[in-house]
């Protein structure tokens, strides 16, 4: 299986009946560990997030 891709993807409930979804995408070099990418991804991928709101 070749990891190409890695997708992160939150959905936050805005109590009115209403949802915001926040979405990051990661492409993996072929230099990178996919293992150590997938367990460091959602942090990286929150932070992007938080930053760019």
């Amino acid at each position: 299986m070749k990891i190409e891709t890695i997708t992160y993807k939150r959905v936050k409930n805005l109590g009115n009946y209403q949802t915001e979804t926040m979405e990051a995408t990661a492409t993996v070099e072929q230099s990178d560990q996919p293992e150590q990418v997938a367990l460091s991804w959602p942090l990286s991928a929150l932070n992007f997030i938080q930053l760019s709101q």
